[in-house]
């Protein structure tokens, strides 16, 4: 079944196109398969994540950044083999204490985990390819894969009145 994007989603895969050709040409994002991407769902009011094919069977993923662009990652079919891809992207915006999580599991692949501080484990719906939303010092881990989310520290900058600091997450 080939997917069919809706009119928002064209738009989104025409911004991505345009980071991609933005990518340096020796990196695996240069090489994706734009007309093979498609939408990853995320939690709450937060537009689609995309997951892409590259032409040497790496998968990349791209989650959209609310200061623009996409965070992106590629997984190569070693990475994969391991256990899969995890791509994070946080701490801005309504996500100033948490992130997305997108996590690509090979077939017969082992569930994703996640471990909230406090060292209890989850283990989200997350079959083949999913999203999740993780507060700051969770660790995600599928297969021998693992990646612990950092605490997001404010991004500060003085103002005319030192009394004042306008910060951003």
């Amino acid at each position: 079944q080939h997917f069919r994007p809706n009119a928002q989603q064209r738009r989104a895969l025409r911004r991505l196109s345009r980071q991609v050709n933005r990518s340096p040409k020796a990196s695996i994002a240069s090489t994706i398969l734009i007309e093979d991407a498609h939408p990853v769902e995320l939690p709450g009011d937060l537009a689609d994540a995309w997951v892409a094919p590259a032409e040497d069977g790496a998968i990349c993923t791209y989650i959209p950044d609310p200061v623009g662009g996409y965070g992106a990652s590629c997984a190569t079919q070693e990475d994969l083999q391991a256990g899969g891809a995890i791509t994070v992207l946080g701490g801005t915006g309504e996500l100033r204490d948490q992130a997305v999580v997108v996590v690509v599991v090979p077939d017969g692949g082992d569930a994703p985990v996640v471990t909230d501080p406090s060292g209890a484990e989850e283990s989200p719906p997350i079959e083949g390819i999913g999203a999740t939303v993780v507060s700051e010092e969770s660790s995600v881990s599928v297969g021998d894969v693992s990646l612990t989310i950092p605490a997001f520290e404010p991004v500060c900058e003085a103002a005319v009145d030192a009394e004042f600091r306008r910060c951003a997450f």
